[in-house]
């Protein structure tokens, strides 16, 4: 049989069973490591629960367990099939100072791209020039993991990011589907590009990229 008593040997009242005379025990089971003055917040394979030390209301608050690291995730294209697109970082240059170097990065700011003519793709024109965005907050898989979350004081906006989606389905030269009536038309294929005839290997898009001020100069424009 089972004897149940708390910290100081007690045993408990009769509040703790049904008027069956039938009670549910839960047992919670930690190391001596997991119960220590500075305890080890590590959760094992054999912890099937957990004690929190703040009271929590299941009605208005969700709990939830997360993997510290990247572990739990699934690579996922974070784009719509037959896109393809760029993105770098930009260091927003410090006000102090004139010399023509930083002339140059605070009015060359904005990123224009096209897309050179190649064996598998078509060329585009000049895109519109894309502006740099500060992003201060985490992706939200990592807003949910153990990295507090950035506060408006954290966010350093002097790191921006630049970054571009690309349809480069609508620039191959080679539909994939033939044009049958009933079926899609070619030009909505998203999967024009993918392969090409005696290739084995997928082809590759090819971005130009240039910067630009806000007064529509360019900069020589560079493969990437």
């Amino acid at each position: 049989w089972l004897e149940l008593t708390d910290g100081d040997g007690n045993g408990y009242g009769d509040e703790i069973w049904s008027q069956e005379g039938t009670a549910t025990v839960t047992i919670i089971a930690l190391l001596a490591s997991q119960s220590a003055a500075n305890p080890d917040r590590q959760l094992h394979s054999f912890n099937t629960a957990a004690l929190v030390a703040d009271p929590i209301d299941p009605a208005a608050t969700a709990l939830f367990v997360a993997a510290p690291d990247d572990r739990d995730q699934t690579r996922q294209a974070t784009v719509a099939q037959g896109n393809v697109g760029f993105t770098m970082g930009l260091v927003n240059p410090p006000d102090a100072g004139d010399d023509p170097d930083l002339r140059a990065r605070r009015l060359y700011n904005l990123a224009g791209y096209q897309l050179p003519e190649t064996e598998v793709f078509a060329a585009s024109n000049a895109g519109s020039p894309v502006g740099p965005r500060v992003d201060g907050s985490a992706a939200a898989v990592d807003r949910m993991r153990m990295t507090p979350r950035m506060t408006a004081d954290a966010v350093d906006e002097n790191d921006q990011t630049l970054s571009q989606v690309i349809p480069i389905h609508r620039y191959a030269k080679t539909p994939t589907v033939p044009a049958i009536p009933g079926l899609p038309p070619q030009a909505g294929d998203p999967y024009a590009g993918i392969s090409a005839t005696g290739r084995t290997a997928p082809p590759v898009a090819t971005v130009v990229l240039g910067f630009h001020d806000v007064y529509g100069n360019a900069t020589a424009e560079g493969d990437a």
